[in-house]
């Protein structure tokens, strides 16, 4: 098992510097140095970052053994960095707010007629008709019509890039 002081080691070979050298740079007695490195004793925290700057490796690479710096791009192993989204992700995105915003208020609008109807002698299609609800309805139902529209045409280019995928 690779321990702190032959990392410390590694890292200073590799990098091709004496211990006279890195000991100056760190302003530190060569001895503490060696000491670290044969493992008699181990850095602070903070001269451990210290060190990893002079040595050009990260302080958890040095402290700890794990190199951040590579671990991050283990989750998009291919393309090394996470890509832009596409139009048939925004699209996706827009139509579920619509079908939201419009099944929602279609939803909001029936119950808050109901509510209002609890001091009405009048039955709830009259009220909701006469209170003028009708044109909100109509609005809400065409936002959700919209939103399924726009889900429809992200699905349409979701499975034409998938087409011209399969061939090449």
């Amino acid at each position: 098992m690779n321990k702190i002081n032959e990392r410390i080691k590694n890292s200073r070979e590799a990098k091709g510097l004496s211990l006279e050298k890195v000991a100056k740079k760190m302003k530190i007695e060569q001895k503490l140095l060696e000491d670290w490195e044969s493992g008699e004793l181990e850095p602070d925290a903070k001269s451990a970052n210290k060190l990893a700057n002079i040595l050009g490796v990260t302080g958890d690479y040095l402290l700890f053994g794990v190199d951040t710096a590579s671990a991050m791009h283990t989750m998009f192993p291919s393309k090394g960095k996470p890509q832009p989204a596409g139009i048939e992700s925004i699209l996706t995105l827009i139509s579920a707010l619509l079908l939201f915003m419009g099944i929602g208020g279609f939803v909001m609008l029936v119950v808050m007629t109901g509510s209002r109807l609890v001091t009405s002698d009048m039955g709830f299609w009259e009220f909701f008709i006469l209170s003028g609800s009708v044109y909100s309805a109509i609005a809400f139902i065409a936002i959700a019509l919209a939103g399924a529209a726009v889900g429809l045409a992200a699905v349409v280019i979701i499975y034409k890039k998938k087409g011209k995928g399969k061939r090449k």
